[in-house]
């Protein structure tokens, strides 16, 4: 069951698990698709840009796929629709031809991937906590 498993077996099991991702073909397509989403002229991008101020996106990783949901934080947008909630997005492992992760440490460590290629790729974004993805001050252009 894994209650009682010595240190370095936990250990090796958190290597191969991360192993397991960082050599996966999925979580591969995954990041780059996403870094696409939110680098300089993809369609996330694009979004935010438009009113950086007010906008961020926020990520969800499961055991199933990812998904995005476009959140504006304005006032009127509340009065009017009653949420901050834009639109929604969700990709699931199985649609594109692969299985699901097994459990929250594939899941959490598949997160994590995904999040430092973002980071790498992506100079203009920012996490904020809550898995929130914003621009940066300094990609929001004056005239």
């Amino acid at each position: 069951m894994g209650l009682f498993k010595s240190k370095e077996e936990k250990a090796e099991e958190a290597r191969q698990i991360k192993e397991t991702i960082r050599n996966s073909e999925c979580a591969h397509l995954f990041a780059d698709a996403l870094c696409g989403m939110f680098s300089e002229g993809g369609d996330q991008y694009k979004w935010l840009i438009a009113n950086s101020k007010e906008r961020m996106c926020q990520l969800f990783f499961s055991k199933e796929g990812v998904s995005i949901k476009q959140i504006e934080v304005n006032r009127i947008r509340l009065k009017e629709t009653g949420t901050y909630d834009v639109d929604s997005q969700g990709w699931g492992f199985g649609a594109s031809g692969f299985q699901d992760l097994p459990n929250s440490k594939y899941v959490w460590e598949f997160e994590w991937f995904v999040k430092e290629k973002i980071k790498e790729c992506c100079p203009n974004i920012e996490f904020r906590e809550g898995n929130y993805v914003a621009l940066k001050e300094s990609a929001k252009k004056g005239w």
